[in-house]
């Protein structure tokens, strides 16, 4: 199967645009995700990724997303994914690392998001303080305690938003943890 799934890219990258979307839309979903998983797809080039991050089907739209080498084949997909109706695909994006360097925007875009759980992945990322301030002030204030808690646990919370140390230190669904991390000490002496 793998051979056959190499040659079939192989051909693909032969092809235009358009016959590449007809070919893939015309290929059982099974495929298309095997396609998708593909450590091979970057031989078919960036129409391939372009065609399957608007698959129907969220799990490939899913795979795409979660591809390392997307953000170098094609950014403009991680930006499009991001804005995705599916969930898991947005979750998917919010976890890349190489999301804040393509598309700053789309973290602002995601800590909005309807999803908790995309979020929860927003609110999770090392690189949140420094790309967006702001970002971590609305996510301390999220009414998730959850997310509110990964936002307590931040290293760099004191420094990126000490008014969220004040607030947090008086959450009591993640007071402790803002405690025993001793910030709350510093606010109220």
């Amino acid at each position: 199967m793998e051979e056959a799934l190499k040659m079939r890219i192989d051909y693909l990258s032969t092809l235009p645009e358009d016959e590449v979307r007809e070919i893939i839309e015309s290929m059982n979903s099974e495929f298309r995700l095997e396609l998708a998983k593909s450590p091979y797809l970057e031989r078919c080039g960036k129409v391939c990724y372009k065609v399957l991050s608007e698959d129907e089907d969220w799990a490939i739209r899913e795979a795409i997303a979660e591809r390392d080498d997307l953000g170098e084949i094609c950014p403009e997909c991680i930006i499009k994914l991001a804005r995705d109706g599916d969930s898991s695909v947005r979750e998917a994006i919010a976890e890349r690392d190489d999301l804040s360097k393509i598309c700053p925007k789309c973290i602002r875009e995601l800590t909005k998001d309807d999803d908790f759980l995309v979020r929860w992945r927003i609110a999770k990322r090392k690189d949140l303080g420094k790309i967006c301030p702001e970002c971590v002030r609305k996510l301390a204030k999220d009414k998730e305690w959850f997310i509110r808690e990964a936002i307590a646990e931040r290293e760099d919370l004191s420094q990126v938003c000490p008014e969220c140390v004040e607030w947090l230190c008086n959450d009591e669904d993640v007071r402790s943890l803002i405690e025993r991390r001793g910030l709350c000490k510093k606010i109220f002496k």
